[in-house]
């Protein structure tokens, strides 16, 4: 694939700009212009490694290979998103990839909604057939198994940014290198390009970046979140545990998410109103009942009128000109934390000891990561680099016990987390409304949520265990139709290892009691073929083969005789 590219940089030195535009080839091993790059090519596999090597310091503007790529009309194209929640599926050529538009510009006005993906440092794709993403992405033919996949092996100095623009007959992979400042040398791209069969592709790949085997199990659970969001109580909680007791429904993680403390970001002030007790009596009832305790926390983010924003402004992650940066619109407006503070890094240190070991929570889910990255113009970084020192900090402060990661560019957290999530939030409805349809691809949104959890299938006992978002099956507190609820837990069901749902169990009905228990079956996914909004994921269980059709389209659709109407789903 890059046998013909051309290598182009920018960067500066002594205060002169210089750019190169030179032939692929003519940079291996040659480090006449400052960089070096070395290459391997047998005819299925292709490395690349791209060194900067500077005789003094310089900083870096833009560097990226170009490949010439004949773009077929029956390929579909993958391209990760930037983070947890950024929508990731395959696309065909006459597909555009969606950013923010007008209206999510216009509901916001000061447009913080940029904050959660990539709007502000990524040029944005405008035409039909152009994609970007990050770390991996492959090109696939229709009706095919066999992939030619290209994948970073060197997310921890940078972020790799892979664009495929049909119309320009082009690849593109560039180091996101944030004008990067250096005087020593540093490894710009690390890529393996690999064409074969899908799974032994990312079998490949993994195997390359030498990650730390997956040994985590695949687990259910319950996450007060999906049914009562912030307005929990110890009440709402042990009715739930109570639930579980009484059904005895198999699960082994119960999950107490965002609502108990007094603000985000103040972790250890808990909210007397609604746990009047605190956790630590609360956890000893879940560990009574036979499960292990999780709790939600968003460590490098505290909300505006937080004790923490107001008391220590200097932890505070700040922008170019000294401001403080605003990572959301999450509980009225939230700043980011600078995890390169030492008082900081102490004080999430006696956090995590508080939750860990005091409390003793088994699992934390750590959400809106993201937020560590927003400004590496002030940390001397790299974004790539800041994240992943961000989740090497974390891991660090977890020790042995489990991190769910959410909110996060994912190539950071491979081999750092235990869990992941791959997808956005799942919503109430399907699509979370029009309105909500026209604000950003990191929105909440049922929909969305099922084509990543397919879509980043293969990540899954490879970086780390995928969490494909919750289930949902009650009656009440939804808009999901009968088929939609019977959907999302089809697919959680076949591409997640861990599924968790926020029902009260104790409504269920007989036959959704044996959807549930159902989840203990072992499921391994064989192949999946997209088209126009429908997937057929063949997977195997107990030894048998199955063949999942999933309708996530607007429309009715034939399939092998039958008609699956839209939003809905049968298994062969």
């Amino acid at each position: 694939m890059f046998e013909k590219a051309m290598f182009e940089a920018e960067y500066s030195a002594d205060g002169v700009r210089h750019t190169v535009v030179m032939p692929f080839q003519a940079l291996v091993n040659s480090e006449a212009v400052g960089f070096n790059l070395s290459h391997s090519n047998d005819g299925k596999r292709e490395s690349i490694k791209v060194s900067v090597i500077p005789r003094a310091e310089i900083k870096i503007h833009r560097l990226e290979l170009v490949a010439e790529y004949e773009f077929h009309q029956d390929e579909k194209i993958f391209l990760n998103g930037y983070q947890s929640w950024t929508d990731s599926a395959e696309h065909g050529l006459q597909d555009r990839q969606k950013g923010i538009p007008l209206l999510g510009r216009i509901v916001n006005p000061y447009f913080q909604l940029r904050k959660y993906g990539d709007y502000d440092f990524i040029r944005q794709p405008s035409a039909p057939g152009e994609f970007h993403g990050f770390s991996y992405g492959y090109i696939k033919k229709q009706g095919s198994n066999q992939i030619t996949l290209l994948g970073s092996l060197n997310e921890q100095n940078a972020f790799t940014v892979i664009r495929f623009t049909a119309a320009a007959k082009e690849i593109r992979v560039s180091m996101e290198c944030n004008n990067l400042a250096t005087d020593k040398p540093v490894t710009a791209l690390q890529l393996l390009c690999v064409t074969d069969e899908e799974n032994k592709a990312f079998d490949q790949w993994f195997s390359a970046m030498e990650l730390p085997a997956v040994k985590t199990p695949e687990i259910t659970g319950w996450t007060s979140w999906y049914d009562h969001y912030e307005n929990i109580s110890s009440d709402i909680i042990n009715q739930n545990l109570e639930a579980f007791t009484n059904t005895n429904l198999p699960i082994e993680i119960f999950q107490i998410d965002d609502g108990f403390q007094t603000a985000t970001g103040d972790w250890l002030s808990i909210d007397k109103a609604k746990f009047p007790e605190g956790l630590a009596p609360v956890v000893d009832r879940i560990h009574k009942s036979g499960y292990k305790a999780g709790l939600w926390l968003a460590p490098f983010s505290a909300q505006k009128n937080s004790e923490l924003a107001k008391q220590h402004p200097e932890w505070l992650l700040r922008d170019g000109k000294g401001k403080p940066v605003q990572a959301g619109i999450n509980w009225g407006g939230f700043y980011a934390l600078d995890i390169y503070n030492q008082e900081f890094r102490d004080h999430l240190a006696e956090v995590f000891n508080t939750v860990l070991n005091e409390w003793g929570f088994d699992m934390v889910k750590l959400d809106f990561l993201y937020g560590a990255c927003l400004a590496p113009e002030t940390q001397g970084r790299t974004r790539g680099a800041v994240m992943h020192d961000g989740m090497k900090l974390l891991r660090e402060l977890t020790g042995s016990k489990l991190i769910l990661g959410c909110g996060v560019p994912l190539a950071s957290a491979f081999g750092l987390v235990d869990y992941c999530r791959i997808g956005c939030d799942v919503s109430l409805d399907w699509d979370d409304g029009f309105r909500g349809s026209q604000i950003h691809r990191e929105r909440p949104s049922t929909l969305n949520s099922l084509a990543n959890a397919i879509g980043r299938r293969h990540l899954d006992g490879r970086a780390f265990r995928n969490d494909p978002d919750v289930f949902i099956l009650r009656d009440r507190n939804t808009k999901l139709s009968g088929a939609e609820k019977e959907t999302l837990f089809r697919i959680n069901a076949v591409t997640g290892a861990l599924v968790f749902t926020s029902d009260n169990v104790a409504e269920y009905s007989d036959t959704r009691k044996k959807m549930f228990e159902s989840l203990k079956a072992k499921k391994k996914i064989e192949s999946v073929e997209s088209d126009s909004g429908t997937y057929t994921i063949s997977y195997t269980e107990g030894g048998k083969e199955h063949i999942l059709f999933a309708n996530l389209s607007d429309k009715t659709i034939f399939y092998s005789g039958l008609e699956v109407p839209a939003h809905s789903s049968v298994i062969l």
